[in-house]
């Protein structure tokens, strides 16, 4: 009798009254036994060392399971039935292994240990050389925000449409995973275009920071769309006519501009705050009121990045309405000193674009 055959014989007797020491001992016997022949052995064969695995890794230490999936984990021809047990284990330490890399899980075991097993399994997963559409929409169905940033940062995971949407939904809720999503290349123009429009200014620009040429052409269009929305839209109720005659900045360095709209924005002069920012910035009275008087930061957090203003001057104009040393506050310096000054300038070319020299003259002399 080969040595196979007397080891695999000798296995019920092991399982039926080992002790667990014993158990463990026997298991990498069999396992280095496979590992030996792994490539060599048909389906019958595979299908025996499956069951002689299944049944010594009963009531068996975790350190033993832990080093049983890291050995058959890359295997392709690891016996299958052993896999989907060490897949399904809730020790993470055991099923990881086996979830980010046995080319012997299905799409159908993947599904089955997204749908039921904790976050950590979720994200082995996310990890996988190969991630397929139908594994990764319930990915997104299931995932917390770790899973989803890493199964958008794995090039080789693909989405479905029905994906992309939820990813859409969650990335309006969250800025970081704005980036991720932004930077694919796979994700369908419709969709794309959509996740622009729906985007705050803020995550416009960082998703023209981070993606391709053709995807920032979408961008572009969109960011001149609401730029444009932004003009129409018209100053609001307040009387810029006199402050516009009365006020002007457009002298010395731009530190001495700086201190005009400081000192403006400190004293609660709105409208000579806007008038300051439409000369300073080259922009017409209707956009920088809007940008001013918008009621959230974002807008002029990139306009401020692209003047390269000190962050105390973007402070004073947005704590008009935020208020000074507030959680929100803090939460827009941190976005401030994450801008980049490029990209910011390109979209405050897209306001610029909306008011030509001759509607800014008119706006100073009404």
């Amino acid at each position: 009798m080969t040595a196979e055959g007397a080891l695999i014989r000798d296995v019920e007797d092991v399982v039926r009254r080992a002790s667990p020491l014993w158990r463990a001992s026997t298991l990498k016997q069999v396992t280095t036994l496979f590992l030996h022949g792994a490539d060599a052995f048909n389906d019958a064969q595979i299908a025996l060392f499956d069951d002689v695995f299944r049944r010594l890794v009963v009531e068996i230490e975790t350190v033993a399971l832990v080093d049983l999936a890291q050995t058959l984990a890359p295997l392709a021809s690891a016996p299958p039935d052993i896999i989907r047990t060490l897949a399904h284990d809730d020790d993470i330490a055991v099923a990881g292994p086996v979830l980010s890399q046995s080319p012997r899980l299905t799409d159908e075991d993947l599904i089955a240990v997204a749908q039921n097993k904790p976050q950590a399994h979720l994200l082995a997963i996310s990890g996988r050389n190969s991630v397929s559409e139908h594994v990764t929409n319930e990915l997104v169905r299931r995932g917390d925000l770790a899973v989803l940033d890493k199964i958008v940062s794995n090039r080789n995971a693909r989405f479905s449409e029905a994906g992309f949407v939820v990813l859409f939904d969650r990335a309006a809720k969250d800025r970081a995973l704005v980036d991720r999503v932004g930077s694919r290349t796979d994700v369908p123009v419709q969709l794309f275009r959509k996740l622009v429009a729906q985007a705050t200014t803020i995550a416009q620009e960082r998703l023209l920071a981070t993606t391709n040429g053709a995807a920032q052409a979408d961008i572009v269009r969109v960011t001149e769309k609401v730029a444009q929305e932004i003009v129409l839209r018209g100053p609001g109720a307040r009387d810029y006519a006199a402050v516009s005659r009365s006020v002007d900045v457009r002298h010395g360095t731009l530190e001495d501009m700086e201190a005009h709209i400081v000192a403006f924005a400190s004293a609660g002069k709105i409208e000579e705050t806007v008038v300051a920012i439409s000369q300073i910035c080259g922009l017409s009275i209707a956009v920088a009121d809007r940008l001013v008087n918008g009621g959230r930061p974002d807008s002029f957090l990139i306009l401020g990045k692209a003047m390269q203003f000190q962050w105390s001057t973007v402070e004073a104009v947005i704590a008009l309405y935020l208020g000074a040393d507030t959680p929100a506050m803090e939460r827009a310096r941190g976005q401030f000193d994450r801008l980049s000054t490029t990209t910011s300038s390109q979209v405050l070319g897209f306001w610029q674009a909306r008011a030509p020299r001759a509607e800014q003259k008119k706006d100073i002399l009404q």
